[in-house]
């Protein structure tokens, strides 16, 4: 007999959505701020929609979930990104015999263009 373990995986996807008809060119994802609440709407543009998933039953850390979120946005060009919605998804697989059913963690975003340069980061090398 053989026992094959199934191993869902830590790592997190996304997707992106610009809005609007700007198109940016691609930020360093190390200088997107995560921002945790909305500043001002007079300071910046908003220039997409961002969405990230994690792995099953917690397994993906925050620290990936936000970083992911950042590519997301860089992706976009923004300089950050507000942290719109942190939820958890469950998915149900298997049969009557083996039911069995994961949460993942999932975080929103809006991605934003700052109408000052000057509030941009700058990446420090390491």
């Amino acid at each position: 007999m053989v026992a094959v373990l199934t191993f869902v995986g830590c790592t997190t996807y996304g997707y992106k959505t610009p809005t609007g008809t700007a198109r940016f060119a691609p930020t360093n994802y190390q200088e997107v701020q995560v921002l945790f609440e909305a500043p001002d709407p007079a300071t910046y543009t908003q220039i997409g929609f961002c969405s990230v998933l994690g792995g099953a039953q917690f397994m993906t850390p925050d620290t990936d979930m936000l970083r992911k979120l950042q590519k997301a946005a860089a992706d976009l060009g923004a300089d950050a990104v507000i942290l719109r919605k942190e939820t958890q998804s469950v998915a149900a697989g298997g049969s009557i015999a083996a039911f069995s059913a994961y949460q993942y963690a999932q975080n929103s975003g809006i991605a934003i263009k700052w109408k000052d340069p000057s509030r941009q980061l700058t990446a420090v090398a390491r």
